[in-house]
C-alpha cells in the first residue's frame, strides 16, 4: 500500500506525454528574440597587416564601465599579436615606464595600442552593439554597431576655425565634432580544420 501511494504521487507530479509534446511546440514556435543591443567597450584590431593574419578582428568586447583599458589592452596584445615569446615576457612583465609606448590617445574615449599603422588595437566605446547569427551559415556571427560621435582637437587653438565643419569649445580646447556614424558590422566565420 505505502509503494502504491508513492507511485500515485509520483505520477501526479510527473507530466505525462502529451502535455510534454505540447510545451515543447509551444517553445519551438515561440519567435526568436532579438539581440539585446547594449553599450559596450569594443577592442579590434587595425592596421594594414591585419587581413594577412585571419584571426577574428574583434579582440574583445567588455562592459563600458571598464576603467582599466591600458591595463586590458596591453594583455590582449601581448597575447594576440605575433610576439616571441622572449617578446611577450618583456612587454608583460615591464614596468609601466619600461614598456614600449604603444598606448596612444586617438581622441577622447578612444585608444590605439600597439605597432600602428601596422598592426594595433582600437579601443572605443560604441552603442547598439549587438551580434547575431547568420541564418544561412551557422558558423558565421555578424556583429553590428554604432560609432559615438568623436571629438577630434582643431588644428588651431586660439579660434573656432571657419571651415564648414562642426566645432565645440570646452574648458580643455577647441574640438572639431566628428557626428556618430551609421550602423558598422563585421561578419567572422569561424574555420574549422579537418
Amino acid at each position: 500500500m505505502h509503494v502504491k501511494k508513492k507511485l500515485m504521487n509520483l505520477s501526479l507530479n510527473e507530466p505525462n506525454s502529451s502535455q510534454t509534446t505540447s510545451a515543447t511546440k509551444a517553445r519551438s514556435v515561440r519567435k526568436k528574440k532579438k539581440p539585446k543591443r547594449i553599450k559596450a567597450w569594443l577592442i579590434t584590431w587595425e592596421g594594414d597587416d591585419v587581413e594577412a593574419n585571419g584571426r577574428c578582428k574583434v579582440a574583445s568586447v567588455l562592459p563600458y564601465r571598464t576603467k582599466e583599458i591600458k591595463t586590458i589592452m596591453r594583455a590582449l596584445f601581448c597575447a594576440g599579436y605575433n610576439l616571441t615569446l622572449c617578446g611577450k615576457v618583456a612587454l608583460g612583465s615591464a614596468n609601466e615606464n619600461d614598456a614600449p609606448n604603444y598606448f596612444v590617445e586617438h581622441s577622447p574615449g578612444k585608444y590605439y595600442y600597439g605597432e600602428c599603422p601596422h598592426e594595433y588595437l582600437f579601443a572605443r566605446v560604441v552603442k547598439e552593439l549587438r551580434c547575431e547569427r547568420n541564418e544561412t551559415n551557422e558558423c558565421e556571427d555578424i556583429l553590428f554597431w554604432t560609432e559615438l560621435e568623436t571629438f577630434l582637437p582643431a588644428p588651431d587653438q586660439r579660434s573656432v576655425p571657419t571651415d564648414g565643419f562642426n566645432y565645440f569649445k570646452g574648458a580643455s580646447g577647441i574640438y572639431r565634432v566628428i557626428p556618430e556614424g551609421p550602423e558598422q558590422s563585421y561578419t567572422y566565420s569561424v574555420k574549422y580544420s579537418a
